[in-house]
Parts: structure tokens; sequence; C-alpha cells
């Protein structure tokens, strides 16, 4: 029997997501718009901070959606110090650490100039909370930053908590009395005494 305080164990699909690709040219606008600068085309939820051990999953992942991988970009704060080039997938591949990236992106940059925004979960996040950003980050339409979705669930998460103390306090003050049926309305107000000449 597993016990309950264990982590589940996911499988590395149900720890990235992407957009689908552009809708099919018959059904595509005559003047397409431009994404919104930053916007993230998916999420990735590492297990941990070394990006060299994370990228053979990452590059499994993106099959046949970057082509062969040519160039990463990441934020070096974010991750293990990590070396100038890595070997994924037969092929040496450029690792570009910047401090001025959002410390929740990752630029993946296709030989074939494919480029994509990943907004990266932190390892350490729960697992439903990590679930819910994949989610958010992926579903058609999104223009959010990986900041602005990160943001979003910290908001959410608040509002959460907070309505779940307020739920709290409101059942030790004694919360709302459960509906009564009118019967038994009547037969309560029989037994106590009326306001009108009520106890001295």
């Amino acid at each position: 029997m597993t016990r309950q305080h264990e982590p589940i164990l996911l499988d590395r699909s149900s720890r990235f997501t992407l957009r689908s690709g552009p809708p099919p040219a018959s059904r595509r606008l005559p003047t397409p718009r431009a994404p919104r600068p930053g916007a993230v085309d998916g999420a990735w939820w590492p297990r941990t901070s070394d990006l060299v051990a994370e990228l053979s999953d990452l590059e499994a992942l993106l099959a046949g959606r970057a082509g062969n991988l040519d160039r990463i970009m990441y934020n070096m704060d974010a991750w293990q110090l990590a070396p100038r080039r890595t070997m994924i997938g037969g092929r040496s591949v450029r690792l570009d650490g910047y401090r001025h990236l959002s410390a929740h992106t990752l630029c993946v940059l296709g030989l074939d100039r494919t480029r994509l925004v990943l907004l990266v979960i932190p390892a350490h996040t729960q697992n439903a909370p990590a679930q819910t950003l994949l989610w958010a980050a992926s579903r058609p339409g999104n223009e959010l930053t990986a900041d602005e979705l990160l943001a979003a669930d910290t908001r959410r998460s608040l509002d959460h908590t907070q309505n779940e103390a307020a739920l709290r306090r409101w059942d030790d003050e004694g919360g709302h009395p459960a509906p009564m049926h009118p019967a038994n309305r009547r037969a309560s107000a029989a037994r106590s005494p009326s306001r009108a000449g009520g106890l001295i």
C-alpha cells in the first residue's frame, strides 16, 4: 500500500505540454496576427534544476515540433552550472545562459528556425498547481508570458487559501443554520419565549 505522503511519479509526457500547431491553410486568416512577444508556446515541468540531465527528456518530447535542436536559451540563475555545449540526440547543441531572461522561461531553437518559448515550472512545485500551469500554458489562444501565468496561478492559490480560511472562520463562528422545515420552525417557535414577553 502506498503511503499518502509519497509523491506520485508522473511519466514524462504528463510533465510537458505544447499548444497545437497553426490551423490548416484553408482555415487560416488572410493576415495572421503575430504572436504576442514573450507568450509561451507550452510548459515543461523538469524533475531537477540540472539542465543538461533534463534536456534528453525535453528533446524526446519536442520530437516533431522543433526538428533538430540547435540552441537552448535559459536563465543561468535558475539552473545549475551548465557547459556552453552539450550532446542531445547525437548532435552538439549550444546552451546560452542569460540573466535577463525570465527565470521561468526556456527558449528552444531548431535548425529549421523553429522557435518555442516554454514556461519552466519549478521542479519543487506540487502536482496540482503544476498540472494547472501545464494546462494553462498550452490552452488554445493563450497569449500570456511565463511570469504572467505564474502570477495568475499565485493569485488563484491565494484566493483559494483565503476562501478556505474564511469558510473555516464561518464554521468556527457557528456558520449558517441549516434550512428548517416550516412545521419544525413553528414547533421551535412555540417552545422558545416570545420576543415580546421574553425572559427578564
